[in-house]
């Protein structure tokens, strides 16, 4: 079309539908909401998962000490420190060798990561087996039947105790090995006078 023009113009009528009529309800009542309490308490004692889920410290800006800026983690200097070097030779003979040394610096060597330390739980289990079979043929052996039956049962009774003593030994080596790596991952040393110190989260500070 050349121009705008009006509808009626064209023949057609508009048709206005009236608006829905709104019904003005009276609101709901308000509730007040019931209070949720105090969050529950942190565990007194950090577990294992604990520390291994557990976030890293805030990285520091500077040594507390001499407040020098060059200061590095533990894991950086563990990974500059180590080394692994490849050499390959002939000998007199004619024979081509070859050989892989690795070494490590001073500096690496004091900040490696921490190992797992050993645990008894094997000693106890077989100890536990041990003992619980020597005492069912002792019994079985020297008493009458009903006395062996007896002798089975004390036998099972200490392997079960045995087994429960060689878990939670086990537990305690992992917990203190978990504990162990977390603050060797947040700790740093000064490049400037040496301080060695510790950023760790504010949760850690409890276990």
């Amino acid at each position: 079309m050349e121009g705008w023009k009006r509808l009626s113009e064209l023949g057609y009528t508009p048709l206005v539908a009236a608006p829905p009529s709104l019904s003005l309800s009276a609101p709901a009542p308000f509730i007040q909401p019931a209070s949720a309490g105090a969050p529950p308490p942190l565990p007194a004692v950090l577990s294992t998962d604990d520390w291994r889920s557990m976030p890293e410290g805030p990285v520091p800006a500077a040594c507390p000490k001499c407040a020098s800026p060059d200061i590095r983690s533990f894991g950086i200097l563990y990974q500059q420190g180590a080394h692994t070097s490849t050499s390959v030779g002939m000998t007199l003979s004619g024979q081509v060798g070859g050989m892989v040394t690795s070494g490590q610096s001073h500096l690496a060597a004091a900040t490696q990561p921490p190992r797992r330390g050993s645990d008894s739980s094997a000693v106890l289990v077989l100890l536990g087996l041990g003992m619980g079979f020597g005492l069912f043929v002792f019994l079985s052996v020297n008493y009458s039947s009903a006395v062996a039956v007896l002798g089975a049962v004390l036998g099972v009774a200490i392997l079960a105790g045995a087994i429960y003593l060689a878990v939670m030994s086990s537990r305690s080596v992992d917990l203190e090995h978990a504990k162990q790596v977390y603050r060797w991952k947040n700790s740093w040393c000064c490049m400037k006078c040496g301080y060695r110190f510790m950023s760790l989260h504010a949760k850690a500070n409890r276990g």
